[in-house]
């Protein structure tokens, strides 16, 4: 729990301008906020489960808290690698121009890969197999195969 909120402590700083963390103030700042975004899904993910296993289900167990603690900080990595995918060319969010409607779509997409990490990587997978040839891992392959 220590570790989330020293990540949004460092966050907060860098948002609010007292700590530069990016050394291109536009890319690196949306790079940046991606993570932030990715990581905020994540930690969602990870209250939400906590209050399902604790509350509703009665079932909590000390093995998960691994999980726990380390789901956000790969969510923060896969905020970032959307924003990497999407600046690559290689996920589409929109036609237009708009400025702030593709650093919403962005901070959105971002969100999204660090609610669901497994999907996403499975995603990413699939690009990197259309796009590269480059074959799913183990884990991402259906059963039996």
């Amino acid at each position: 729990m220590k570790w989330f909120f020293m990540l949004f402590e460092i966050g907060l700083l860098a948002v609010l301008g007292y700590l530069a963390l990016y050394p291109n103030e536009v890319t690196g700042q949306l790079a940046f906020q991606c993570g932030i975004a990715g990581g905020t899904g994540g930690a969602l993910y990870c209250l939400r489960g906590i209050y399902i296993n604790v509350s509703v289900k009665d079932q909590w167990d000390e093995k998960w808290v691994l999980w726990y603690v380390a789901r956000p900080v790969a969510s923060v990595v896969m905020g970032v690698m959307a924003y990497v995918f999407i600046r690559a060319g290689l996920l589409i969010l929109e036609a237009t121009d708009k400025e702030s409607a593709t650093q919403f779509g962005y901070l959105a997409v971002a969100f999204l890969a660090g609610l669901n990490v497994d999907n996403f990587i499975k995603k990413f997978e699939s690009v990197a197999e259309s796009t590269f040839g480059i074959g799913r891992s183990r884990s991402s392959k259906p059963e039996g195969e």
